[in-house]
């Protein structure tokens, strides 16, 4: 089963010549939705004040926090930079979409109210839209600090630039793209909507995976955020397994339905189409498994044992499911199934 890498631990980089600014910089709208961060948004709202890029916004929006956020935001010394507006509590989804109808600029830049910017990055942001105009979505590495999980020192992104091929091939195993320090043209969001307010998590995986074949994204090829991590925050949740895997899923189901198998899994010789289908069935039960939908899993391990036309065993006919659904929940590792899963493919010659 091939990894799902999130991000590279190496520094390589593709060598490029510095972009310059023109006289007509894009106007940047820093957009950070907030829920009782009083501990950490000051930190957030200065990392973003000291730029030393003059043509942006700060637009801040309280979606209802009951802690001190406000009178931390007022209290900041450069204020009148901040365009802080408090509403009542909605979820971040629809906070999300509100900061982009509130956006004046050309380009929206995401920063959580629980991380930093890099000093000096709006300035390489706006650098590399210049030499880059064909690009819609720009990101940038990421710096993990707070309570952080494992040895994790940084976050390398690999370069998509023109590679929309191969970022779909790897998108179906799980996001490869950062939500934090993300800036995207504006236009994007008119043009393929807004993000889906039934995600009340990844929402941000939800609307790449929209786009993924439709515009060009690009690194940066420097570090763009501080990203925080602490008890409260989906990063936290994330590492620690205690967020909910099915909007992963049914973003798994919605990629099915929009793009074909070919392209999400390249890998496999497509010109033995009926071996590629079984291969490529085994693979999405193998994914369904990964985000704990143990039912679609199942049928995709079906599937890929119906696939090939040849005669069947009754007894090769089903899986063992009810086996394999307690596996899952006993937290074996899904290479374990996948193992048991091809034995039985072998066990009645199903196996290419």
């Amino acid at each position: 089963m091939k990894n799902n890498v999130l991000f590279r631990r190496d520094t390589t980089t593709v060598s490029e010549n510095k972009p310059s600014l023109s006289e007509h910089s894009p106007f940047i709208s820093i957009c950070m939705p907030t829920y009782n961060r009083a501990k950490y948004i000051k930190e957030a709202i200065e990392s973003a004040i000291d730029q030393d890029y003059n043509n942006f916004e700060i637009i801040v929006l309280d979606d209802g926090s009951t802690d001190n956020t406000e009178e931390i935001v007022k209290g900041i010394g450069n204020y009148s930079q901040i365009r802080y507006i408090k509403k009542d509590n909605e979820g971040i989804p629809i906070t999300r979409n509100k900061l982009i109808d509130l956006a004046k600029g050309d380009y929206i830049l995401w920063l959580d109210s629980d991380d930093k910017l890099f000093p000096n990055v709006l300035k390489v942001y706006a650098e590399y839209t210049e030499r880059f105009k064909d690009v819609s979505v720009f990101y940038g590495n990421l710096k993990p600090f707070g309570n952080i999980p494992y040895s994790l020192k940084e976050m390398i992104y690999v370069d998509v630039y023109r590679r929309n091929h191969e970022l779909l091939a790897h998108f179906v195993y799980g996001n490869v793209l950062p939500n934090p320090g993300s800036m995207v043209k504006k236009s994007v969001y008119d043009y393929f909507g807004n993000y889906n307010i039934e995600f009340t998590r990844a929402q941000d995986t939800e609307f790449w995976s929209r786009i993924l074949d439709k515009v060009f994204f690009k690194n940066i090829n420097t570090f763009s955020v501080y990203y925080r991590f602490h008890e409260n925050n989906i990063s936290g949740n994330v590492f620690s397994g205690k967020c909910d895997l099915s909007f992963n899923s049914r973003i798994l189901t919605a990629m099915l339905k929009r793009y074909p198998l070919e392209r999400l899994f390249p890998q496999f010789q497509w010109k033995l189409h009926q071996q590629a289908m079984a291969d490529a069935y085994l693979e999405i039960g193998w994914i369904y498994g990964k985000w704990g939908d143990i039912d679609r899993s199942m049928d995709y391990y079906q599937k890929s044992i119906n696939s090939l036309s040849i005669d069947q065993s009754p007894s090769s006919s089903y899986l063992d499911k009810e086996n394999l659904k307690q596996a899952i929940k006993d937290e074996k590792l899904l290479d374990k199934h996948v193992i048991m899963i091809n034995k039985n493919l072998e066990k009645y010659g199903l196996s290419g």
